[in-house]
């Protein structure tokens, strides 16, 4: 079977032949999923960059458990869950790197051991980045708010803003940097691990 007939092989058949090595088979299951795939990451780390390597990271992975691929119930779930898992340890690298940093700058002892009093509850992160949020400029805000708190896509917020995606990127971008700086700013001052936790969520 060749060509454009792979667009109607059912899925358990096209991963059949995924996991007997098939290239072809694996691109078009690459493209089944890609964009879906690229929005769940993006969602999770909010970086343009990091969502396509994560995802390219994914689909390496399933490459390279190909003969793994037709004990897998659910495909569509499992390469989900595998996607999530990969995303959160992408953040938790960049964290991590970004936190060496921080402490080789002395921002952040290597012997720092920080109390209860330190640790910022869930209300009170959320009501400092309201206030960040609060403090963006229109498009930023509205763009903000549709992609972070809603969870649209950018075409979607394109569609509903009557702006091109690029103009929803580039909002986007300027309001994570801006929310980033608003809280970094208000916790100065507050432990390195107030710190590091919101490094770890921004970065």
């Amino acid at each position: 079977m060749a060509g454009t007939a792979y667009n109607d092989v059912p899925e358990n058949v096209l991963i059949h032949r995924v996991s007997t090595g098939d290239e072809q088979a694996f691109r078009m299951l690459f493209d089944r999923y890609r964009d879906n795939i690229y929005t769940t990451i993006y969602r999770i780390t909010l970086l343009d960059w990091m969502a396509e390597e994560v995802l390219l990271d994914c689909f390496i992975k399933v490459w390279t458990k190909r003969a793994e691929l037709p004990s897998v119930i659910n495909f569509g779930g499992w390469l989900y869950t595998m996607a999530g898992r990969l995303s959160l340890n992408a953040i938790q690298d960049a964290a991590r790197h970004r936190s060496l940093q921080l402490a080789s700058a002395s921002l952040l002892p290597d012997d720092h051991v920080p109390s209860g009093e330190s640790l910022l509850d869930a209300k009170q992160y959320q009501a400092i980045v309201r206030k960040a949020v609060c403090s963006l400029s229109g498009r930023q805000r509205e763009t903000w708010e549709l992609i972070r708190e809603q969870g649209l896509k950018r075409t979607e917020v394109a569609e509903r803003l009557q702006i091109s995606t690029e103009t929803v990127k580039y909002h986007f971008e300027l309001a994570l940097k801006n929310v980033r700086a608003f809280v970094l700013a208000y916790l100065e001052g507050h432990s390195g691990l107030a710190l590091f936790l919101v490094l770890k969520i921004f970065f």
